[in-house]
């Protein structure tokens, strides 16, 4: 070995063996890593489904017990309903077993004969069980109890006990009426109906009222010719004028807002050209009135059409009877506060029953249920309920046509406010303008400008227009100098007095070309200049007869319209 030298080779192939085991190593801590991290993703995956599975199995045993619970709760809430409401029941079932009969006169003894004073005993709040004792005692002629039984029956709910005695005594007196009996007495159903509207609130009221006002002013319960009824109804109106403020003024301006969403566009191809000539402001002017005025008289879709097919349309007075006589039957099948408590759970539980246990599916259809019903008889003013019956299609024509009658001051005022709105804008006479930009070479740009009432100048119109045209075509042409030219010629000539010198000709070679270039362009832009001018003037005129047109169509309709007798009147 030479001095100084160490041999280190079994040092570095050492340090390599160590290296790949350190490798190896590595490699299999890799693996072991990913195993590790495969049995921590399979654990959590299987752990995730144990979670399911249990909260499954903790969602089906809820579902199981609530199930359960429901079937032993509907047992326990019918029975306490038969211990506490079975008198109700049973009055319910007697009183609309007596109004189902054709004829009360017909209605067997021994029915009467079970409506004692025992029913009115055992449900001592209950107003329908002195409502029923009072009617069978009517109907077996025992004055003296029915008067007492009906005492009762108002101490305990005189509004209900109203409605019911006004809706009864209707049916008593139309069945008289049909067999040819004397009446009980003509105005009892009115006396009843008058107290129990005296009851409503005019500024809270539910969509049921609209049922009996109907039925009262289409004669249902028989003629009021003591307008007894009327004037309630006519008390509610001054209510609504005394407690909201300014509601006569609030009143024509929604009308006034419903006829304007009825708006109807004038149209015409001659209007449309009009539009393209006339000053904005002024076309403007012309389309709101006139859009107004087809709103009012087009003969399908206007204002006066709509309201007088609602005030022709025919009353089915089968139906009016038919309606009421559901209320009657609403009123008497209805649940008092107490025993609609335990009906409510009732259903919550017979629902769970159905759903299998499931409560809060339960829970939440019912909600949305009472929710949808609660939205569609919102309690509004009375004139608000007159105005959905004149605007909702889906209500009966008998129910339009009192609304309309009750509403007639506020519509007839709205509609001759809106009429007149825009009359006084309408432009007597209009003016008409064309500006375009010269569009060819040496073309300037074009103005014209004329006025008219009726299109009667319509000849000086055109003539007019059509020298303004030829103006600014002549003095287009004009501007097209021979400046050029003059100068290239001027140049030809020079170097043509020195063609005798051989380097002369060649310029004037050039300049002979071009002049002939400039003297064709010129020609060239001189006749593209008129024919342009002439093309448009000839288009330009025919498009301002359009205009004329239109503005005379307009006219006539405005003409037509104010010659028309009581023509900005809505016919009620």
């Amino acid at each position: 070995m030479a001095d100084g030298y160490v041999d280190l080779s079994g040092v570095y192939s050492r340090l390599s063996a160590i290296s790949s085991q350190i490798q190896t190593v590595n490699y299999n801590v890799d693996g072991v890593r990913q195993n590790v991290e495969q049995v921590r993703r399979e654990t959590m995956a299987e752990i995730n489904r144990l979670k399911l599975q249990l909260e499954e199995m903790e969602r089906q045993n809820r579902f199981r017990a609530a199930f359960q619970r429901a079937i032993s709760e509907i047992i326990r809430v019918r029975q306490e309903l038969e211990n506490n409401f079975s008198t109700q029941k049973k009055v319910r079932e007697y009183m609309l077993g007596i109004l189902d009969a054709s004829d009360l006169a017909l209605i067997q003894k021994t029915t009467i004969s079970r409506c004692t004073e025992e029913l009115m005993l055992g449900a001592p709040k209950y107003w329908l069980a002195p409502a029923l004792i009072a009617l069978a005692a009517w109907i077996s002629d025992n004055k003296p109890l029915a008067k007492r039984a009906l005492a009762e029956a108002c101490r305990r709910d005189d509004e209900k006990v109203s409605l019911l005695m006004a809706l009864i005594t209707r049916r008593v007196n139309a069945g008289r009426i049909q067999n040819g009996k004397k009446l009980v007495d003509s105005n009892i159903q009115f006396k009843w109906l008058n107290r129990y509207f005296s009851h409503q609130n005019p500024l809270e009221m539910r969509t049921s009222i609209m049922a009996f006002v109907d039925a009262y002013s289409n004669n249902i319960f028989g003629f009021d010719k003591d307008n007894i009824c009327g004037d309630q109804i006519e008390a509610w109106m001054k209510t609504l004028m005394k407690k909201i403020p300014n509601f006569e003024d609030n009143q024509k301006e929604y009308w006034k807002g419903v006829f304007a969403s009825r708006t109807i566009h004038y149209d015409s191809e001659n209007y449309r050209t009009l539009k393209l000539l006339c000053e904005p402001a002024q076309y403007k002017a012309m389309d709101d009135y006139l859009d107004r005025i087809c709103a009012s008289e087009d003969p399908v879709d206007g204002i006066k059409a709509q309201f007088n097919e609602m005030m022709h349309a025919p009353i089915d007075t089968r139906k009016l009877i038919e309606d009421i006589d559901l209320q009657l039957h609403d009123l008497v099948s209805k649940y008092e506060e107490s025993e609609a408590e335990l009906r409510n759970e009732e259903r919550f539980l017979s629902r769970v029953k159905e759903l299998e246990g499931d409560e809060d599916t339960a829970k939440a259809q019912i909600e949305a249920e009472d929710a949808a019903m609660r939205a569609r008889d919102v309690p509004v003013n009375f004139a608000q309920r007159l105005s959905q019956a004149i605007n909702d299609s889906s209500r009966p024509g008998s129910e339009k046509i009192t609304a309309i009658k009750l509403l007639r001051p506020y519509i007839s005022g709205a509609f001759n406010e809106f009429m007149v709105a825009n009359k006084d804008n309408y432009p007597k006479t209009i003016d008409l303008r064309f500006s375009e930009p010269g569009k060819v070479a040496f073309g300037k740009s074009f103005t014209w400008a004329g006025q008219t009432e009726n299109g009667e100048n319509q000849e000086e119109l055109e003539a007019t227009l059509r020298k303004k045209y030829d103006e600014t075509r002549d003095s287009s042409v004009a501007s097209i100098t021979d400046v050029e030219l003059k100068k290239a010629e001027k140049a030809r000539r020079i170097w043509g007095y020195l063609s005798f010198i051989i380097i002369g000709i060649i310029p004037w070679l050039v300049y002979r070309h071009k002049c002939k270039k400039i003297d064709a362009q010129n020609k060239a832009n001189r006749e593209a200049v008129r024919k342009y001018y002439d093309r448009n003037k000839e288009a330009s005129v025919q498009l301002l007869a359009k205009a004329l047109e239109g503005r005379k169509e307009a006219n006539s309709v405005v003409s037509n319209f104010l010659a028309e007798e009581s023509s900005e009147q809505i016919v009620l």
